[in-house]
């Protein structure tokens, strides 16, 4: 099953979601990235005949949201028992991280423009999932693999070079 297509169709409702319950718009992208990831590894269990996809990944969506809004209350309350006060941000702090999102926004662009399956192998390869798994998953070896993996990161650096220029 093709995680694309169930996205397309929720991603809409699971930012709903993620506003409903209060969430920023970053704090809401984030859920849902979460909620993506979760659905991502744990595509293979998804059983239709048990409900929609809709719900199956609102269902994730709502478990992510509970732990984002845990965590942050254990933020809080560790903030208020060390009476932390967070530091200022100088104007460098605001540029720097300005110019990292948008080329976390860039990379984001430019690994979504890339086919589907290196698509699939890129980020499953960054999740950590091993060459001789993703290997023996693809009917290959390990390093007929690790060589596409190159290819498919050497055309995303020159994408993203290219782009800069």
């Amino acid at each position: 099953m093709d995680l694309e297509p169930i996205y397309r169709e929720t991603v809409p409702l699971v930012m709903r979601l993620a506003a409903f319950h209060g969430l920023d718009p970053d704090d809401a992208a984030d859920v849902a990235g979460h909620t993506y990831l979760v659905a991502f590894e744990k595509l293979e269990h998804f059983d239709p005949s048990l409900g929609t996809a809709v719900g199956w990944v609102l269902g994730i969506a709502n478990n992510v949201l509970r732990q984002h809004a845990s965590s942050q209350a254990r933020g809080r309350r560790l903030i208020e028992r060390t009476a932390f006060q967070r530091p200022a941000l100088t104007e460098r702090d605001v540029s720097e991280y300005s110019q990292l999102r948008s080329d976390t926004r860039e990379l984001l662009k430019a690994i979504a423009e890339l086919p589907s399956s290196e698509r699939s192998l890129l980020l499953a390869r960054l999740d950590g999932t091993p060459y001789a798994d993703l290997a023996a998953a693809d009917r290959t070896s390990a390093q007929a693999l690790r060589q596409r993996l190159h290819r498919t990161t050497a055309s995303l650096r020159a994408a993203l070079l290219t782009k800069g220029d």
